[in-house]
């Protein structure tokens, strides 16, 4: 019994480990699709993934959570300015915010 749940905590602790690596070493596009991953794992055909379509975009919208009507943003620039930062989780969130149809929003930061 005990060699399992030593086997088990290594097991687990393995895989928190290479989680927060790929967590903090994840940028801008790649962060992205790591939430798309991940959320797809999670909620799997209820998750919709949004990428930029022509010369609309995404529409400020980069996932899209169908049982909750919840939009998701999802902001990772390869080099964090506070200030530029700021501005655009601000233009996002009012962005999404115009497009109304009673979807609630949340907003991932890296």
């Amino acid at each position: 019994m005990r060699k399992s749940k030593t086997i088990m905590n290594l097991t687990q602790a393995y895989y928190e480990q290479r989680f927060e690596n790929l967590f903090l070493r994840s940028k801008g596009n790649e962060f992205q699709t790591l939430f798309e991953r991940l959320m797809g794992l999670a909620y799997r055909a209820d998750f919709m993934a949004c990428r930029p379509w022509g010369n609309t975009g995404d529409r400020k919208n980069d996932g899209f959570l169908k049982s909750e009507q919840c939009l998701f943003q999802v902001y990772a620039p390869n080099e964090m300015d506070a200030k530029k930062a700021i501005a655009k989780i601000t233009e996002d969130f009012g962005g999404t915010s115009s497009m109304g149809g009673g979807t609630r929003q949340r907003d991932t930061r890296a």
